[in-house]
């Protein structure tokens, strides 16, 4: 499917996340309940419904592939070998990897700085957390194709052309990410209400705030992954995001997340907010790289 949206072609994709999800959805509410005969499995439910509906994902890229010219699977394919090619992917792809895993492990540190605070923090989070994912799919889903629409420009020569795709996705992620904002504030009470009686008053009242803080992380998300993610890695520059993302949470968003907690000992609100600053402390490098235009290059080779 990735290889399918790289090359323009997206309907298939759609249709098949779109399957997926009603067959996840359906697998899910038969599994848990017991619908139409089966037993009631509980979690079990939920791991089967998933499994089920991955499964189905693979069974329409197969047959897809099969009959399409497009994106054709075939085993020998595992072993054609391209030294040239194979340098290039490996040059771009082992930077973004790393990029992802560094990321993800300061996502990881975050969530054990606010879990020894109390478990009243831990819940809040976790709502919030879920709340400020679904405002950011969006964000990350026009990073994806920032990062096919700069790509196959710059492959065409069309560094102008590139550079100014990039200029209006990135108008158009933030104006997503606002709207996203907006939606999040008007259902905030609609959440809180259904955690009533699920939550703690603390654990509830600081859920409340959290969600507010939200917003302006997930326009800060936003921007720098559309500009990393999305405009950066189009032009094969994805180193950049791997040092500005090692060295700004690690350096900087993780240790001022943990002196917030452990030696400033902060109230969990604050905690929380000095938190929600790191997209914000990366910013100014990230739009400074932007601005040089550096990442404008054409990295397909010709080999006539």
């Amino acid at each position: 499917m990735s290889a399918l949206r790289s090359i323009g072609k997206i309907m298939l994709p759609s249709i098949t996340y779109i399957v997926s999800l009603c067959v996840n959805v359906l697998c899910n509410a038969t599994f848990i309940f017991g619908l139409f005969g089966f037993p009631k499995l509980g979690v079990t439910g939920v791991a089967l419904g998933t499994v089920i509906a991955r499964i189905t994902e693979v069974l329409i890229c197969l047959i897809y592939s099969l009959n399409s010219s497009d994106v054709r699977f075939r085993i020998k394919y595992f072993f054609a070998k391209s030294g040239i090619l194979f340098h290039d992917f490996m040059k771009i792809a082992t930077p973004a990897v790393v990029n992802d895993v560094v990321w993800s492990f300061a996502t990881s540190a975050f969530a054990a700085i606010l879990g020894h605070i109390g478990d009243d923090m831990v819940a809040a989070n976790a709502v919030a957390v879920m709340v400020v994912n679904i405002g950011a799919i969006a964000c990350r889903g026009f990073a994806n194709a920032t990062t096919i629409i700069i790509s196959q420009e710059l492959g065409k020569d069309q560094i102008d052309t590139a550079g100014e795709y990039g200029k209006r996705m990135l108008r158009i992620t933030l104006a997503v990410s606002l709207i996203g904002c907006v939606i999040i504030l008007a259902i905030r009470p609609l959440i809180l209400d259904f955690y009533r009686d699920k939550l703690t008053e603390t654990a509830l009242s600081y859920l409340s705030i959290f969600i507010i803080m939200t917003t302006w992380r997930l326009v800060g998300e936003g921007i720098n992954t559309c500009l990393i993610c999305g405009c950066f890695r189009g032009g094969g520059d994805s180193r950049f995001g791997m040092i500005v993302d090692s060295i700004f949470m690690w350096l900087v968003a993780v240790p001022a997340t943990f002196l917030a907690a452990y030696v400033f000992k902060l109230p969990p609100v604050w905690v929380y907010f000095v938190m929600t600053l790191d997209e914000f402390e990366k910013m100014p490098v990230v739009f400074i790289h932007y601005f040089r235009k550096k990442w404008l290059t054409n990295i397909t080779r010709d080999f006539d």
